[in-house]
């Protein structure tokens, strides 16, 4: 409902006519152009036009796609024109796109500055073309007359559509994060595919007409018609993407807003814990309070954050837990706090770095109605990790939330809201809401995750819980690096890999 509302707002039936007027007027000069330059490299125009009859057949009905097998080379005087009218057709593309896309996304079409707008055209059209040939070559490879050539095509539309939302917005505000732009743009792929399919039957009775006449003019409508629909699609789901995040993080005010405290529970973090104070001390909204609750350390870690508290710029607290688990030492520090006047309060753990916004979007996203927000975890770059941890591991762990969604543990009637990848090390809660639901519990690391028992504590409680991709905390690769990633997925699965000695659970060194 919130896409729909932005898509109507936006007026994104006029914006979807403009979008396809100039889809219309430059993927003529495009074609042929493309036809053109393959030519002048020695490939046959009968190779060229099956080629593109190929890819174009995957999104566009066949009857349609029948018009590029007749494309032939022209003169010199020719090419030059339709390098012009490649040039203009294209730029009046790009700009219905990105004013189509800004539009979804809230933003405002231009920066004030024609010619600033009007060279990040140029860059942007580049990139696109650019893309559009490369999903152009892929599509007609994929594209063999199977099934399979539709169903290898669809990513590439998907990624092509998802860039496409990303790159034509604003940063900022309105953006489409790149998860919900992929999700909004695999949908998009899937329903033109879909309209496709429905269109043949309408272009394979307009070819049948027996009058030339109507048989044009029932070909120039079905083409009018499916672009139009295509693009209303395009929008749609661009409209989706920018909205997603708002539609978890409810508009209405939070029950309360006042001081933020933040917690770190700590276990023998002497050698690491400063980077985590640093990145505190580094963020760009300073005005919270920290508590560190020393869980049982038998190292200098207390002594270490003694030391940060004197030229700390926010009030530092050094508490003692003596019950073993970050459960237990998060809430005691939780409990601290709120009886001390925290009424918003965040936690990470001594391993990881917040980013030096972390604070300030806690805050907001609190602020903006959601009582419990769960933030992006990433991997910590002065652990120079490799592409594997980086982009491999955190795909996995997303795709086992995904599954934990559909769980019967997570899907109980009294739950209030959908299940959400939570991390402990990345939250932020308001006291009302902790209070409530009991808080933390004192589930110890080796025979649980506590982070999951507060999230569904709270399901019970609240609907109003977000999940921020923009809250985001660099977590460390030394579990990842000491057990690998299959003991380390077991682990994160409700502990169904466990060392054999309780005290291996706590790694204290990346492993490189």
């Amino acid at each position: 409902m919130a896409a729909h509302r932005r898509y109507t707002e936006a007026f994104g039936d006029a914006l979807a006519g403009s979008l396809t007027y100039a889809l219309l007027i430059s993927s003529a000069p495009f074609v042929a152009l493309a036809t053109v330059v393959l030519g002048g490299l020695g490939v046959s125009s009968r190779t060229v036009a099956a080629a593109l009859h190929r890819a174009a057949g995957v999104v566009l009905p066949h009857h349609v796609t029948a018009a590029v097998d007749s494309i032939q080379p022209g003169p010199i005087a020719l090419r030059l024109v339709l390098v012009a009218a490649l040039l203009w057709g294209s730029l009046r593309l790009i700009r219905a796109l990105r004013t189509g896309v800004r539009a979804m996304c809230g933003q405002p079409a231009g920066s004030g500055n024609p010619i600033r707008d009007a060279a990040r055209d140029a860059l942007l059209g580049v990139g696109l073309l650019a893309a559009m040939a490369a999903a152009t070559v892929v599509t007609a490879l994929a594209a063999g007359g199977s099934r399979w050539g539709v169903l290898l095509s669809l990513p590439v539309l998907a990624v092509l559509l998802a860039t496409a939302m990303v790159r034509c917005s604003w940063r900022g505000e309105g953006r489409p994060r790149w998860p919900a732009a992929l999700r909004a743009a695999a949908a998009a792929a899937v329903a033109l595919h879909l309209l496709t399919l429905a269109a043949g039957p309408y272009f394979a009775a307009a070819g049948a007409l027996h009058a030339t006449l109507y048989r044009s003019a029932g070909a120039v409508v079905g083409v009018l018609v499916w672009c139009n629909m295509a693009c209303r699609i395009v929008l749609r789901a661009v409209a989706w993407a920018s909205t997603a995040d708002a539609a978890h993080t409810r508009t209405e005010p939070a029950a309360a807003i006042g001081p933020l405290w933040v917690v770190v529970p700590a276990y023998n973090e002497e050698a690491g814990i400063g980077a985590t104070l640093d990145a505190l001390a580094g963020q760009t909204d300073l005005d919270f309070s920290l508590v560190v609750v020393d869980n049982a350390s038998t190292d200098g870690t207390a002594e270490v954050v003694r030391r940060f508290a004197i030229t700390a710029p926010f009030p530092v607290t050094v508490l003692a837990e003596t019950e073993r688990g970050p459960g237990a030492a998060a809430d005691t520090g939780f409990r601290y706090a709120i009886a001390h006047g925290a009424v918003l309060l965040a936690r990470t753990d001594a391993d990881c770095l917040p980013a030096p916004d972390w604070t300030a979007r806690a805050k907001a996203v609190l602020a903006g109605g959601a009582e419990l927000a769960c933030g992006r975890s990433v991997p910590r770059r002065d652990e120079q990790p490799n592409l594997a941890e980086r982009y491999l591991f955190p795909a996995a762990v997303r795709m086992a939330a995904w599954y934990g969604r559909f769980r019967r543990a997570h899907r109980c009637p009294e739950y209030r809201t959908p299940y959400v990848l939570c991390h402990g090390h990345n939250l932020a809660i308001t006291a009302d809401l902790y209070l409530r639901c009991g808080g933390a519990s004192g589930t110890p690391l080796h025979a649980g995750s506590e982070d999951v028992e507060l999230l569904n504590r709270a399901r019970r409680h609240s609907d109003r819980i977000a999940r921020d991709e923009r809250l985001v905390v660099y977590n460390s690769l030394r579990r990842l690096r000491a057990w690998g990633p299959r003991r380390t997925l077991l682990w994160y699965w409700d502990r169904r890999y466990r060392p054999a000695d309780e005290a291996a659970v706590h790694i204290r060194e990346a492993t490189t």
